[in-house]
């Protein structure tokens, strides 16, 4: 054994590379109780999830994202005001932040005439509201997701702030699988910070009880806005 002064090695270095360098050239050796399996004949096979119906994308989504708990309103655009007074009614909303999307305004509009103060999302304004209100910029019809981008939302915290968050899901904007989703991006349009949400916040660390709210929203509501 040879010990180089001042360096951390020890051994033979030059005897160890090359016996590395030789496994990598040299064929695996026969295992005839756990034989390698042969290539296959039609390459990779296509996975497709049990929960996807890709004849109804906006039924899959539908469907996984109240298995999640989320409450999910499937209404097209002239429903939208009487979905959101439920809502407003239903969890005793006074107060709204809303993101910077422009498709949202006729939610804002639809809010302010409920009576509810409604304010340009911020950690301080979003740490006091009752809702939070985004739309989607992509929703994943195999898991019940929404996808929100950072440069066209304008942050995290109403989603992630208040205890009810509540998303528009343009049912065009919906996709079968997160990589139908990456797959429109490029290196340069990328977004710097992408949030994937699936249902309301849970956590199970303690006793391996589910606990809902932990680290983000109690309750998820997801208007679904059809054309008709």
């Amino acid at each position: 054994m040879t010990v180089t002064r001042n360096s951390l090695e020890s051994g033979d270095r030059a005897s160890f590379l090359a016996r590395l360098a030789g496994g990598l050239v040299e064929s695996p050796p026969l295992n005839l109780a756990h034989p390698l399996p042969g290539p296959l004949d039609d390459g990779i096979p296509t996975v497709v999830s049990s929960r996807l119906d890709p004849s109804d994308l906006v039924g899959s989504f539908c469907r996984n994202a109240t298995e999640l708990a989320c409450t999910v309103h499937r209404v097209n655009s002239s429903q939208l005001g009487d979905t959101l007074a439920e809502i407003v009614r239903r969890h005793g909303i006074t107060s709204a932040v809303v993101s910077i999307q422009p498709d949202i305004d006729p939610a804002v509009s639809v809010l302010r005439e409920l009576g509810v103060t409604v304010e340009h999302m911020s950690k301080a304004t979003s740490a006091v509201t009752s809702m939070g209100v985004t739309s989607a910029d992509a929703a994943i019809a195999t898991t019940g997701s929404v996808v929100q981008h950072s440069h066209t939302v304008g942050g995290r915290t109403a989603s992630l702030l208040p205890p009810v968050f509540c998303c528009i899901v343009p049912a065009a904007c919906i996709a079968p699988t997160l990589a139908d989703v990456m797959a429109i991006w490029t290196p340069v349009s990328m977004p710097s910070n992408t949030v994937i949400i699936t249902g309301p916040s849970r956590s199970g660390d303690i006793e391996s009880v589910i606990v809902r709210g932990v680290h983000g929203p109690v309750a998820v509501e997801l208007i679904v806005i059809e054309v008709t």
